[in-house]
């Protein structure tokens, strides 16, 4: 034993960080930089933990409970979930995800899966369950979401369209229906799964217009000197006074959409190998930073001149 913090003995084998997976080990090492940089603070991080861990599928079943119970608060809350979960005394952090809600009725059942990893509305429910993280999960949802349905206790009549709903695209969302809590997030099916016009089990407007992935925005009180805002896939960081900035917000979409179109870890291995035969051009000359800084300019002109910018928007998948 070797004497520890605040005169206490140091024990072998107890320190906080024994025994952590890679990625255990990899997270306290981003906490502690975002610390150190000032850009949080240990007791910030250990709320917003302690805010996931007090909530759990009771708080999801008390709503939709409510919305059964109340007509009045079904419509408020399929038409804007967020306000309507104030009313319970829920309020959710700036940085959640755009919530939306679906209703299962007689004719139509969803089912919600996240194809890429396990998005899931914390916020509402506390930590994904692990079946839902699971790779078994993820795979076989999209391709045989009335098998898997059956394997939890659930047969539906082939009359009942199911339409799967990716939680990867957009925000958290729950689905209700009589009898039955389904919980996820809002609409968008597998794009590899749209090919000709899509499994039967589809809904058409799905396999004729598949909905674009959305990134996490995140706001942090400062960044590096002269970083106004950069793109960490999936995250979008900006420095706070800078997430409004339409034309910023473009240029970081454009880079988001183009590490997700090359793969993440190729954009990004290609933007550092480039970076430093740039560095020190009075004017942007890297070519993955070209195209992004030529859209950023085009939205500027637009609102300069007072002209429309939903098309540009609704390609970078900006609500």
């Amino acid at each position: 034993m070797s004497d520890g913090h605040d005169g206490h003995p140091h024990h072998e084998g107890m320190d906080a960080s024994d025994g952590l997976s890679y990625y255990g080990r990899r997270a306290q090492a981003i906490e502690a930089l975002l610390v150190e940089k000032g850009l949080c603070t240990s007791e910030e991080v250990q709320s917003a933990m302690d805010n996931v861990e007090s909530r759990s599928p009771a708080d999801g079943a008390r709503v939709i409970a409510r919305a059964w119970a109340d007509p009045g608060f079904k419509t408020r809350l399929l038409a804007d979930p967020g306000s309507a979960l104030t009313e319970l005394g829920y309020t959710l952090p700036d940085t959640t995800p755009h919530l939306a809600v679906v209703e299962n009725t007689e004719q139509v059942h969803h089912m919600v899966v996240c194809t890429l990893c396990s998005c899931y509305p914390r916020t509402l429910l506390g930590r994904p369950p692990d079946w839902y993280k699971s790779f078994a999960y993820r795979s076989r949802a999209v391709v045989d979401p009335r098998g898997v349905m059956r394997e939890f206790g659930l047969e539906l009549d082939e009359s009942v369209e199911v339409r799967v709903l990716d939680s990867t695209a957009d925000g958290p969302a729950s689905s209700s229906s009589r009898g039955r809590i389904r919980l996820g997030q809002a609409e968008r099916t597998r794009r590899r799964c749209i090919r000709e016009g899509g499994p039967r089990w589809l809904p058409a407007r799905a396999a004729t217009n598949p909905r674009p992935a959305m990134a996490i925005e995140i706001t942090v009180p400062k960044l590096p000197p002269g970083v106004d805002a950069i793109t960490l896939w999936p995250f979008i960081v900006y420095r706070r006074g800078f997430e409004h900035d339409l034309p910023l917000r473009c240029h970081e979409h454009f880079h988001w959409k183009q590490a997700l179109r090359w793969g993440v870890l190729p954009w990004y291995l290609a933007y550092l190998m480039l970076k430093p035969f740039y560095l020190g051009s009075r004017t942007p000359r890297h070519p993955l930073e070209v195209p992004a800084y030529n859209v950023q300019r085009e939205v500027a002109a637009l609102l300069a001149a007072g002209q429309s910018i939903d098309r540009r928007l609704t390609e970078l998948g900006i609500a």
